[in-house]
């Protein structure tokens, strides 16, 4: 997992921008130099200020953000409190939340589609119950 320092931050809504620096070897030369690689990181809390030296996980949460902020290993220092940083295990339970509430909205405006619905199943099985139910009354009635 790649350790870098905070370049930018505040622009973009939960974004920061990481500065990843890596050795690579010129083979002419015969040398060591630094290559530096820009990464552009989600930070769900915002609680990353520049200059900060954090530690990155790759996580896709977007089309240009393939990492999320794993943890703060030296903040710089500032008079304000910092916001907690969010867990792969927070995100994941968020991620899952969110669909399972994108699922009920799907199901619940087309309740013949609860059979498919495993995600609603799995998290959510009263409602799943439930749509099954409300399914099975609509096919009695012939609708």
């Amino acid at each position: 997992m790649p350790v870098g320092v905070v370049v930018s931050c505040g622009r973009a809504l939960k974004t920061i921008r990481v500065r990843v620096s890596t050795l690579q070897w010129e083979k002419h030369i015969r040398k060591d130099y630094v290559r530096p690689k820009i990464l552009l990181v989600h930070d769900e809390y915002q609680a990353c200020t520049e200059g900060d030296v954090v530690r990155v996980e790759p996580e896709t949460s977007s089309k240009m953000k393939k990492h999320m902020v794993a943890e703060i290993i030296s903040p710089v220092l500032t008079a304000e409190p910092r916001k907690p940083v969010e867990t792969h295990e927070q995100w994941l339970a968020r991620m899952k939340e969110k669909r399972a509430a994108k699922e009920e909205r799907r199901v619940a405006a087309k309740p013949w589609l609860w059979e498919n619905s495993l995600v609603l199943k799995e998290l959510r099985p009263e409602k799943w119950l439930e749509a099954k139910e409300k399914s099975s009354s609509l096919k009695q009635t012939g609708v």
